[in-house]
């Protein structure tokens, strides 16, 4: 539903294919969300629905999320729909799957409770680990 006024020139939509909008009414975000979305990581706004939805997917199939999970990820850091999907989302957790030696609901669990993991490049992870495992003497199952 679209609704234009003459008086403010302020045009309400409801339109799926409208990022906003897809966050809050299909993936479910809340007002809380949008709200630091639009304030914080505005860019994400600016992608189209289809981009969005192949990356909302690939996260959730990747690690098996509920709905609730996916909104959880999204809301804590929305930064990782700006991510590409094929040159730092898959593989990122890919690495930290192989590198960690996780399983999908150990990785979905860091997920879910430090979606920035997502937003980190492998060199990152990968100097990381070495600071703790060389420096600081732990093991990778420790990490």
């Amino acid at each position: 539903t679209k609704v234009i006024s003459n008086d403010s020139n302020i045009i309400q939509s409801s339109d799926p294919q409208i990022a906003y909008f897809y966050l809050r009414n299909t993936i479910g975000l809340a007002d809380d969300a949008m709200w630091r979305i639009t304030v914080n990581s505005w860019t994400v706004l600016g992608l189209t629905v289809a981009n969005l939805k192949q990356k909302v997917a690939l996260i959730r199939d990747t690690l098996d999320l509920s709905e609730e999970d996916i909104k959880k990820v999204i809301s804590l850091q929305p930064r990782v729909l700006t991510l590409s999907s094929k040159k730092n989302i898959a593989p990122t957790m890919d690495y930290l799957l192989k590198t960690l030696n996780l399983t999908k609901a150990q990785l979905r669990t860091i997920v879910v409770g430090f979606p920035s993991i997502i937003c980190y490049s492998k060199a990152n992870i990968s100097k990381k680990i070495q600071f703790f495992t060389k420096q600081m003497g732990y093991t990778l199952e420790e990490c």
